[in-house]
C-alpha cells in the first residue's frame, strides 16, 4: 500500500469506472419505498478503496444487529457476484437484486474455453458440476478469501478431459480448480 496524503496514512488511491480519487469510499444503504413515503437512509459505512463485495456482508450485519434488514436488496453491479447471491438469502434471509457482473476471463473475452457460466453451482450441495458432467469433490469458502468459494476436481476425473482445448493453459495439467466465484 502506498501512502497518499502525508495527513492521513491510511487514504488510499481508488478506481471506480473513469473516476479516481485517493481517500476513502462511503458505502449507503437507504429504503426505497413507492409511494408517498419519504426514502430514509438505513445505514452509512466509510472504508478505504476496496471491493464493493466486500462492504456488504459487513453492511447486513449492521442492518441485521438495527432491526432494519430488507427482505430484498436492490445494489448496483459492484456489490453482486454469484457467491454473495446466496450467501445473502442463506445467512440473512436477504434477496438480492442487481445486475451481476460477466466474467472477464479470458474465455469470454476470446469465446472460447469454459467460463464459470459453463458450470453449474449447486450452493446448498457445495458442489459444482462442469460441461461434461463431473462433479466436484472440494467446496472451500476460506476466510481468507472472502466471498469467494473455491471448487476443486479430482485429477481422474479430468484427465484425460474430453475438450482439452477448452481449458485455462495452467489447467492443462491433471488437476483441475474451478475459479472463484465472487466479484464475478
Amino acid at each position: 500500500m502506498r501512502i497518499v496524503s502525508p495527513y492521513d496514512r491510511e487514504a488510499r488511491r481508488a478506481i471506480r469506472g473513469n473516476t479516481r480519487w485517493s481517500g476513502y469510499l462511503v458505502h449507503v444503504t437507504e429504503t426505497c419505498e413507492t409511494g408517498p413515503q419519504a426514502n430514509l437512509i438505513t445505514d452509512i459505512a466509510t472504508t478505504g478503496p476496496t471491493r464493493d463485495t466486500e462492504a456488504l456482508p459487513g453492511i447486513h450485519i449492521r442492518l441485521r444487529e438495527r432491526g432494519l434488514l430488507p427482505r430484498q436488496h436492490l445494489l448496483d453491479g459492484g456489490y453482486l457476484s454469484v457467491s454473495l447471491l446466496h450467501r445473502s438469502l442463506r445467512d440473512h434471509q436477504v434477496e438480492l437484486v442487481g445486475p451481476v457482473k460477466a466474467s472477464g476471463a479470458w474465455q469470454s473475452k476470446e469465446q472460447t474455453g469454459f467460463t464459470r457460466d459453463d458450470f453449474t453451482i449447486d450452493f446448498d450441495q457445495r458442489q459444482v458440476i462442469c460441461p461434461n458432467g463431473e462433479t466436484s469433490h472440494i467446496w472451500l469458502e476460506p476466510p481468507a478469501m472472502a466471498p469467494y468459494t473455491v471448487a476443486r476436481f479430482r485429477p481422474y476425473q479430468c484427465n484425460p478431459c474430453p475438450d482439452p482445448a477448452r481449458l485455462r493453459p495452467r489447467h492443462r495439467r491433471p488437476h483441475r480448480e474451478l475459479p472463484p466465484t465472487a466479484s464475478a
